[in-house]
């Protein structure tokens, strides 16, 4: 055909040839390890709506017969180390990692 353009290689090489190079650097906008990076020296969440989730999620917790129970029969003086913890909200973290703390902390709220 006149007017089509020739393959830089053949087709045989093409099919064999890899898809991506796992030696290459990162592109300079990936910034998903720059965010562990971040949280590894103490990071604070800057975003306004993601902190704005979390702390209705939180308020979730706090609004339970479960969370109202606990309060009342633990108060803060005698809370220790083996009571449920609420997660930090500023903490850089992915909203899986997020949602994992947020589910395993209501769980502890109830036993």
């Amino acid at each position: 055909r006149e007017g089509a353009q020739q393959p830089s290689m053949p087709k045989a090489e093409r099919r064999n040839a890899p898809r991506f190079d796992p030696t290459a650097r990162p592109a300079q906008g990936d910034d998903g390890a720059a965010a562990a990076r971040a949280s590894a020296f103490g990071a604070k969440e800057a975003d306004p709506h993601r902190l704005a989730q979390r702390l209705r999620q939180l308020q979730y917790g706090y609004n339970t017969l479960g969370y109202a129970r606990y309060a009342k029969l633990v108060t803060k003086s005698r809370r220790g180390p083996e009571h449920p913890r609420t997660p930090d909200r500023f903490r850089v973290m992915s909203k899986r990692a997020w949602e994992g703390l947020v589910r395993k902390w209501r769980r502890q709220l109830h036993d």
